[in-house]
């Protein structure tokens, strides 16, 4: 099972990462007249620009906790 899931590891991750920019531009494309509705102040830039850091930062380190228990 773990050879069969080793082969598949790499296309599934591209599975994965098409389905979501399918969603998020299939989502986009029927509601991109209310996302360009959307007005924020600058407390709102400022918050979304932390909320931003912190997801970055939140990736970045789950994937380098997935690199180091993969490399054992």
């Amino acid at each position: 099972m773990k050879k069969i899931l080793f082969h598949l590891q790499p296309s599934l991750c591209w599975m994965i990462l098409g389905g979501t920019v399918f969603f998020l531009a299939k989502t986009l494309k029927d509601n991109w007249q209310q996302v360009i509705e959307i007005r924020m102040s600058e407390v709102g830039v400022f918050y979304l620009a932390i909320a931003f850091i912190v997801t970055i930062m939140a990736h970045l380190w789950s994937g380098g906790v997935w690199i180091s228990h993969h490399k054992k």
